[in-house]
């Protein structure tokens, strides 16, 4: 019983250590870190050494992966250079695996000590020391976690049914294999499962045999984890995330069939007996899949992108209705958050001159007006929400900017509803031969595409802002001439009158976003 609640304790230390290391890593991926990622990625050397970079950084490639998601999702990086970065961040994370085949538990009391002595003598106080004290404290946590765990596992090879299960994993590969995606599945992180597993081989609590397809199942599992756990997520978001599967895979089963084939290229077992030999052994297993996965999905980047492309191919709704560029695991990073959500604005506002393919007789649309705008209003609705989830999770942090956003969320809403209003009316009452309602679409057309382009660039706003001044006595004339228009029934003229009321209303809402600073 001491040795599970020694065990229990271990893990306990060691899982906290590492959720405060994700918290903690976070201050050393901001803009900078995101600029130099952007400017260092032209090769396919530089690429597989920032993604290894990035790996270390985060210690998982869950995490490395959803750091990348946003760099794609933010118009820094391209899909072509993310994919690379993907395929190499596990091979980052193999550091803390090699640090935990050695005996690491006096290391963890250092520096738990070091954060002591922050504390004692007030250093705490220095911004550098602030920033660092953190990633220390989170390291000793979990070099002081694994410790405890091997303490807590020395003596559990004598226990009967520890014993018994083992025997029962390690009868065929396919169990062995299983559970180690199984328990990767639990975790999300295939270097945690793999530190554990190292950690009980240096009890001998597991045998070697087992431990090396545990190993290779856990790797299997990371990548798999990302897909069940996070099936909101679509398009390039998605893509990515089979790649990563795809990296996975790829080198867990070239690396199992040359340890079926010959296994002596890795493993010496005529050490078994030398168990500090062994665990590195397991570290370098875990190494060579990393580096395996990384290679082949490197070389073979640009099939695996083509049949992804083939697998999740762009349909009109999904990018009108589904969000392109915010993801809900980048939340609490409101830098990132605010870029994404002024990206998702801009590519909403670039759908808007679509409403008006419905009045302009020479432009067809595939999709009805009614589903075009139900599209528009979710991904509406999608930016909203994401939106006052980022204030709510950073009440202090970009909170001017966000509430920039907040104003444009709703005058987009505003300018969606009328440009809808528009193109019903137009469209119910037959007006697509009308040269007023021509006249109008194609004003606004025009106006809301220089809007989309002032969104992105202050060049044009001057013509904007001359194109949209008060013209309340130019309307009233043209809706005077229609009144006096004999070739034009009494409901068309109630239809272009109420259109020329929209037209107004639109032009002023045009002008009203725009001066939204």
């Amino acid at each position: 019983m001491k040795e599970i609640i020694f065990s229990l304790a271990g893990l306990g230390l060691f899982l906290s250590g590492l959720n405060l290391l994700s918290s903690s890593i976070k201050i050393f991926t901001g803009k900078r870190f995101h600029k130099l990622i952007t400017s260092i990625t032209n090769s396919t050397v530089m690429k597989g050494a920032v993604g290894s970079l990035i790996g270390l950084i985060t210690q998982s490639t869950n995490a490395g992966t959803f750091l990348i998601i946003g760099l794609v999702q933010a118009n820094l990086i391209p899909l072509k250079t993310a994919l690379i970065l993907i395929a190499w961040t596990g091979v980052g994370t193999s550091f803390l695996v090699f640090v935990a085949s050695i005996d690491i538990q006096f290391l963890g009391y250092i520096l738990l000590s070091i954060v002591s002595i922050f504390y004692l003598f007030n250093l705490k106080n220095n911004e550098n020391l602030f920033n660092v004290s953190p990633l220390i404290f989170a390291i000793g946590l979990i070099f002081l976690g694994l410790g405890i765990i091997k303490l807590g596992t020395n003596n559990m090879q004598s226990f009967f049914w520890i014993n018994e299960f083992f025997v029962f994993a390690s009868e065929t590969i396919v169990i062995s294999i299983i559970l180690g995606l199984f328990f990767t599945l639990i975790s999300q992180s295939a270097s945690v499962i793999t530190i554990l597993v190292i950690t009980l081989v240096s009890s001998q609590v597991i045998p070697m045999d087992s431990a090396i397809f545990m190993i290779i199942g856990s790797n299997i599992g990371s990548g798999l984890s990302l897909l069940l756990f996070h099936p909101h997520l679509e398009g390039q978001q998605k893509k990515i995330i089979l790649f990563q599967l795809s990296t996975k895979i790829l080198g867990s089963f070239f690396i199992l069939v040359i340890i079926l084939i010959t296994p002596h290229i890795f493993f010496d077992f005529t050490l078994y007996k030398n168990i500090n030999f062994l665990t590195i052994q397991l570290s370098l297993l875990y190494l060579y899949l990393q580096l395996t996965g990384a290679l082949i999905a490197t070389i073979l980047n640009g099939k695996i992108n083509a049949l992804l492309n083939y697998l999740i191919p762009d349909q009109e709704i999904d990018l009108i209705s589904k969000p392109k560029f915010i993801y809900q695991e980048i939340l609490n990073d409101e830098g990132i958050a605010i870029n994404l959500i002024n990206q998702e604005q801009q590519r909403l506002l670039n759908f808007l001159p679509k409403y008006m393919d419905y009045v302009r007789h020479d432009n067809k649309s595939d999709l009805l007006l009614q589903e075009r705008h139900k599209g528009y209003s979710l991904l509406y609705l999608a930016i909203k929400d994401f939106t006052d989830q980022v204030i709510s999770n950073n009440p202090q942090k970009g909170i001017s900017e966000l509430l920039i956003l907040q104003s444009k969320n709703e005058s987009i809403k505003s300018l969606m509803n009328s440009l809808k209003s528009f193109a019903s009316i137009a469209k119910e009452n037959n007006l697509k031969k009308s040269d007023l309602s021509i006249s109008m679409a194609e004003s606004l057309h025009m106006l809301l595409t220089l809007l989309s382009e002032c969104e992105k660039s202050q060049e044009d706003i001057g013509i904007l802002i001359n194109l949209t001044a008060e013209q309340g006595s130019l309307m009233d004339e043209i809706r005077t001439k229609v009144s006096k228009s004999n070739g034009t029934s009494g409901h068309e003229q109630k239809a272009l009158f109420l259109l020329t009321r929209l037209f107004e209303r639109l032009v002023w809402q045009i002008r009203k976003h725009n001066s939204i600073q």
